[in-house]
């Protein structure tokens, strides 16, 4: 029974890497949210708990093989709403896990989570991130070549939390991150009237909030990739390159706002060639 089961196990092991390779073959640019939503992906590894509320978790997946492997720990999007949680960014982590990267992606407190918006959701992605050194007791990481991803509102937040970490971060990628959301929290569209939600209020009315939260930092490597035809964070979001030395640029002509997180599409592939495990 044991060998059958070894076949069979071997069998559905071979049946679902040909459904992610057949899912992650490259498609066309402008990629909507549910594609990305409902492609398949593998169950995280584990799950931990780096707090004590119900979204202050963790999904880890781990490489085949013996280490130590270089670290993603991905903050997801989702205009740092509630509404959107850690679920879509699970092919990412199952592709990013593919190319032998160890992927951390966090869940953290929301607008709409009790403790969740300014600072409260920072708090926890900075937490988060440091519950690094607690699992690399357990598993082989390498923490010297540690790198922070976040899309969209997730990337403001992994930009944010990279300047005050207990771990040192090798290199931080924006993926259509929010840079300035004072700016951001200006505009008009849904996601813009989330910026305020998010900051309790506008530009004008917590000016010193909207400082704290527009800092970026300085002493690590900072890669913002941006798609030329995004059409949720606007390309002004990346002009902090022009005047940041630290700061590069990679932009991906006819990328939408979601490809960047899609591993078919050639923006995944700007973020593979930022990332070298």
């Amino acid at each position: 029974m044991l060998a059958v089961g070894n076949v069979i196990g071997g069998l559905v092991l071979c049946l679902a890497w040909q459904v992610y390779a057949e899912a992650y073959q490259p498609v066309d640019p402008h990629v909507s949210f549910d594609s990305v939503r409902n492609l398949p992906a593998d169950p995280a590894d584990a799950t931990f708990s780096y707090g004590g509320a119900p979204q202050q978790y963790g999904e880890f997946w781990l490489p085949d093989g013996d280490g130590a492997f270089p670290v993603v720990a991905f903050v997801h999007g989702g205009c740092w709403l509630n509404a959107y949680t850690v679920a879509h960014s699970r092919a990412a982590a199952t592709a990013l896990r593919d190319r032998g990267f160890a992927v951390w992606s966090l869940e953290y407190r929301r607008v709409g989570d009790v403790g969740g918006g300014w600072p409260g959701s920072l708090l926890d992605v900075r937490r988060g991130i440091d519950y690094l050194s607690t699992l690399a007791f357990r598993y082989p990481l390498d923490l010297d070549r540690l790198y922070l991803v976040g899309h969209s509102a997730g990337g403001h937040l992994a930009l944010l939390a990279a300047s005050d970490l207990k771990l040192a971060v090798a290199h931080v990628v924006g993926l259509a991150a929010i840079t300035d959301i004072e700016a951001y929290a200006r505009g008009t569209s849904s996601c813009q009237r989330a910026a305020r939600q998010f900051m309790d209020g506008t530009p004008a009315r917590r000016p010193e909030q909207y400082a704290e939260a527009t800092k970026l930092p300085d002493s690590v490597a900072v890669t913002l990739v941006q798609g030329s035809a995004d059409q949720i964070v606007p390309r002004s979001q990346t002009d902090v390159a022009r005047s940041a030395d630290n700061i590069a640029l990679r932009w991906v002509v006819d990328a939408g706002h979601f490809d960047l997180i899609h591993p078919g599409t050639v923006a995944w592939q700007a973020l593979l060639d930022v990332l070298q495990p």
